[in-house]
């Protein structure tokens, strides 16, 4: 009965349900002797693992095990990463602490998937099916991530990183001279791609040309020492034009936004923060399955997206997200300040695009140019020299992305729906819809409407004026009937 049907399995797991051939064991390891607060979890978890008993036919197996008093396996589930969680009781109005386990474990031939810890079942549904997909599919998806300059993978995008390896092999990628873990890839994130050598640009552009998915996150704001910033070009600019679009040397500012925190002194302050651009349910696209169930996402300073005219026939270019009508632009040198004033009277509003997706098939950016070399004139190519430049794609995807610090560990932390879009994102360019749908509906965000100053002056007119009138002239009309009938009745006497 709820608007995401959150406690009925979706159409996804049912699909990997019925294609099961053959058992799954599920073994929870659940302490018997639970605080009171937990008590109903035991049974929420039941009811969960019925309905995948019941829509997978036969083909899961659920036991319950308590390791409570068996040494033996507990030393097991230390080296299977489930560890024993210590909590704090009150019994018999005395504070104790108690050590429990609440993991999972899903078998299935000779592999298995762990669920360390099971603290409620909002989650469960997601973590269950993207564990059966991972062990029952013949083959593994890699990830690869390119990071640009500066940045590393296991620090800046540690949370990713983390977030993607569960149901992906991830691999970082150089875009080097030489680079092996090209061919191995299914997706490509390149992340914050400022300068690129003709080589980079290159490998990236036959990735697409061999059907390889691609998402783009691309910076044009350079974020200084302080509270200024400047615009530069990304050095992928070009290879993104030939592919029919680009990515403005700007940077979108929305009444619809996220609170940033500042530091002044000792003092820390949060405040609505317009570069910190708030993407509302009515910014997605309804008709892809990747965002159109998303209720947020918070992209911070962050450039808008133009479809240039000249985009080749093949490739259609649908937005994926956009800021709301009242947003607007500035370029050049920015001012980060959050106490300026903003909006100006005379400032022009629109909705911008932020991301968008291109489809169809791609010709190559390098279609009649040479092989590009390394930085030196005598490295040797990225291919082989008996290996020809793919000029034409089959038919694949990327998107783009005005902005690549919304993945930053501070921001994907920071906002659940952030990390929510960037796996949809890579989920819906490597394995179609089949996890999109249950992931997405544990994504709420329902802010108030962002008004003008006009229309709050009408309500809080209506309410203050209109209301009360309404009001006395409920009870006089009232008053009015209720002696017109007294008068009657003295008449009739």
């Amino acid at each position: 009965l709820t608007q995401d049907k959150r406690f009925t399995l979706t159409s996804s797991t049912k699909e990997v349900l019925s294609n099961l051939d053959d058992l799954i064991n599920i073994k929870l390891y659940f302490t018997k002797k639970l605080p009171p607060y937990l008590v109903n979890l035991k049974g929420d978890i039941t009811d969960v693992l019925d309905e995948f008993q019941a829509y997978a036919g036969g083909n899961i197996s659920v036991t319950f095990i308590d390791p409570t008093d068996n040494p033996a396996m507990q030393q097991e589930l230390r080296f299977m990463g489930i560890p024993q969680i210590q909590l704090n009781i009150i019994e018999k109005d005395q504070a104790q602490l108690t050590n429990i386990y609440l993991g999972m474990a899903i078998f299935y031939a000779d592999k298995k998937e762990i669920i360390p810890f099971i603290s409620s079942t909002s989650n469960l549904e997601y973590d269950l099916t993207s564990k059966i997909l991972k062990l029952t599919s013949t083959d593994s998806k890699t990830v690869g991530i390119y990071t640009g300059t500066g940045h590393d993978l296991t620090q800046d995008y540690q949370a990713v990183k983390q977030l993607l390896e569960s149901q992906y092999t991830v691999q970082p990628v150089p875009l080097a001279p030489g680079d092996t873990t090209l061919e191995s890839i299914n997706t490509l994130v390149v992340a914050g791609p400022r300068d690129l050598t003709d080589l980079q640009k290159y490998q990236i552009d036959q990735l697409l040309m061999r059907g390889v998915k691609i998402v783009f996150l691309v910076d044009t704001v350079d974020i200084g020492d302080g509270l200024q910033a400047s615009s530069f070009t990304p050095g992928i600019n070009d290879l993104l034009q030939h592919y029919g679009v680009k990515v403005e040397e700007n940077m979108v500012l929305d009444r619809s936004n996220a609170n940033a925190s500042f530091r002044s002194g000792f003092m820390t302050f949060r405040l609505p923060y317009p570069f910190w651009v708030k993407v509302t349910i009515e910014g997605f696209d309804p008709d892809n399955p990747a965002v159109s169930n998303l209720e947020s996402l918070v992209l911070p300073w962050t450039s808008s997206l133009t479809v240039l005219e000249e985009k080749p026939a093949t490739v259609t270019i649908t937005p994926l997200a956009s800021s709301t009508p009242v947003s607007w632009l500035r370029k050049g040198f920015y001012s980060l300040d959050p106490q300026q004033r903003f909006l100006s009277p005379e400032t022009e509003t629109e909705s911008h695009t932020l991301v968008l997706a291109a489809s169809g098939t791609f010709t190559s950016f390098f279609a009649d140019k040479p092989i590009p070399l390394g930085e030196q004139a005598d490295a040797a190519p990225q291919v082989s020299p008996d290996t020809e430049t793919l000029k034409v794609s089959p038919d694949t995807k990327f998107v783009l992305v005005g902005n690549s610090r919304f993945i930053d560990n501070d921001m994907i932390t920071q906002f659940q729906d952030n990390q929510v879009f960037l796996l949809n994102i890579i989920d819906w360019l490597t394995l179609g819809d089949k996890l999109i749908g249950i992931r997405s509906r544990g994504a709420t965000d329902r802010p108030l409407k962002e008004t003008t100053e006009y229309t709050k002056t009408l309500i809080k007119a209506f309410n203050m004026v209109v209301i009360p009138l309404l009001i006395i002239f409920f009870g006089l009309v009232r008053f009015y009937l209720r002696k017109r009938r007294r008068g009657k009745d003295v008449l009739s006497r």
